[in-house]
């Protein structure tokens, strides 16, 4: 699938949760995971070269996603739930900045 109709197919989902990973060693180095409401999730991944995008969504849900990363040694692993799945989540508002 290009690059063009994946993300048009991500317009208008509902973004639940997202995964966030970084390695010292492994490729790649960085990924994260935007994980929908309707169970898909799109991955996306990075290095020196740039960034790169997964090749379709993938029927993966934030805690399989985690399980899958945490297998390989040295990672480490960010977790951001929607707040009605992660009652301890914290909420940021992105769009104001009060200057404190």
């Amino acid at each position: 699938m290009r690059n063009k109709d994946l993300l048009n197919e991500v317009i208008g989902k509902i973004v639940s949760g997202v995964v966030v990973a970084k390695s010292q060693g492994d490729h790649p180095r960085s990924q994260v995971y935007f994980v929908f409401s309707d169970g898909t999730a799109l991955e996306f991944w990075g290095d020196q070269e740039g960034i790169s995008m997964g090749s379709g969504l993938d029927e993966l849900g934030v805690d399989q996603i985690v399980k899958i990363l945490e297998k390989r040694p040295g990672i480490q692993v960010h977790v951001i739930r929607a707040p009605h799945e992660d009652p301890d989540a914290i909420q940021r508002d992105l769009l104001t900045d009060d200057g404190e």
